[in-house]
């Protein structure tokens, strides 16, 4: 699959049009023939067909800036060690797969086991991440076995579709500390070593749920929550107050992902269609590879999700009528780990 190609679980949605209107702003014979157009039409018309080339000549421009930013050699992935959260399955299991079909070193953080063949290079390390503790001294045996940690990807996550009141205190704290608190403390301790290194690169799983809240989520929204602005944190610190350029940093913000973590949630798949891991995975690499910092928000009703708080209290429960967001975890039947194993689920 192409690492732009939204996989959909159903024909056309949102995404369909957007790609539409993008391919016409973006095309150069486009605008080329509304310009001609322009002279041959009324006042009203010509004006219409100038801004049109006016958006043409800003997206051009917008992405040749991208391109020179992005113009960096391509990451030496024998120079990395590489640490992931939750590599059994979803988002994880893909990202694991393109690391080996780059022979990267490298260590994977998951309470379940990897079910694939794995080399030598990578090792599976048993960790359950909502015991802290145990977070800690794992990560001492990494820095043991295999050095410095110069690839950081934050990837596992869990959640407790619950509604508040039926939650326990340990339900709480179970995803907050997988989601956000084991987040924060592993790229606490890997951080300054990586400061020294010629090349290093933070990277984020969050959701589109970061900004939209959703009934019975409310411990894993408010987690992604606190994941998109540590991030947004961290990169602050490292652009103006450390001055490190050399440590990228990036964020994926996916909507709902085919790999059986929201299984049973019903959501319109017109406004929020559903993407595959291998989409997140592809586009993520497309960071790690070129050695570049970015948002990724898929599909592109993503790109909406931070606009969400910005509307007031009759847009929001327009939003969410429109998206069927209100009920769509009465059925939720979630990821189910092999063997009936209980643990941290890989999100997506």
């Amino acid at each position: 699959m192409h690492k732009n190609q939204v996989s959909v679980a159903y024909g056309v949605n949102i995404d369909t049009f957007a790609n539409v209107i993008t391919s016409i702003t973006t095309e150069p014979i486009c605008a080329i023939l509304v310009l001609a157009s322009a002279y041959t039409t009324n006042h009203i018309t010509s004006k219409c067909f100038i801004l049109y080339a006016l958006v043409f000549l800003i997206n051009f421009a917008v992405s040749f800036w991208r391109y020179i930013q992005r113009k960096q050699s391509i990451v030496d992935w024998s120079q990395h060690t590489v640490l992931l959260t939750g590599g059994s399955h979803g988002i994880g299991l893909c990202l694991l797969q393109r690391l080996i079909e780059r022979q990267a070193c490298v260590a994977v953080l998951d309470i379940l086991d990897i079910p694939i063949d794995v080399p030598k290079s990578v090792k599976l390390y048993k960790c359950n991440l909502a015991e802290l503790d145990q977070v800690h001294n794992t990560l001492d045996i990494i820095s043991k076995d295999m050095g410095d940690i110069t690839i950081l990807i934050n990837n596992a996550g869990t959640l407790s579709p619950r509604l508040l009141s039926e939650m326990s205190a340990a339900d709480i704290d179970r995803v907050m500390n997988v989601n956000l608190l084991a987040p924060m403390h592993i790229t606490r301790r890997l951080l300054p070593a990586m400061l020294d290194k010629a090349h290093a690169h933070l990277v984020f799983v969050a959701s589109m749920l970061s900004f939209i809240p959703v009934p019975q989520l409310s411990t894993y929204t408010a987690s992604k929550a606190g994941v998109a602005l540590f991030y947004e944190s961290v990169k602050l610190e490292l652009k103006h107050r450390l001055k490190k350029d050399n440590v990228k940093t990036t964020a994926a913000f996916p909507s709902m992902v085919e790999s059986g973590m929201f299984g049973g949630m019903e959501i319109d798949r017109v406004i929020s269609p559903v993407v595959s891991p291998e989409l997140i995975a592809n586009n993520i690499f497309a960071h790690l590879d070129g050695g570049y910092s970015g948002d990724l928000y898929l599909p592109f009703c993503a790109k909406l999700g931070p606009l969400y708080m910005l509307l007031p209290e009759p847009g929001r429960r327009l939003a969410h009528w429109c998206a069927g967001s209100l009920d769509s975890m009465r059925l939720f039947a979630g990821y189910k780990p092999p063997n009936g194993k209980k643990g941290v689920e890989c999100l997506g």
